[in-house]
């Protein structure tokens, strides 16, 4: 049986509250199909990325919080 412990979704959640007005004021972030992210359930997000910055941008985007495999 899997345990459920708190930590990178509370931390996400944390960062999306602090880092989100300042990095809307600092960078124009253009973020495309939005709508096209359920609302629940398992999604897979693939994200063309430019720059380092994207992976957390994306994080402060989405509204849903996201797991990253590299």
């Amino acid at each position: 049986m899997l345990t459920r412990v708190p930590g990178a979704g509370v931390t996400q959640d944390r960062y999306r509250v602090v880092a989100a007005p300042i990095a809307r004021r600092l960078w124009n972030i253009d973020v495309r199909g939005l709508q096209n992210l359920p609302g629940q359930g398992p999604a897979v997000v693939c994200a063309n990325h430019v720059s380092f910055l994207d992976s957390v941008f994306l994080m402060l985007e989405t509204p849903r919080r996201i797991s990253f495999v590299g």
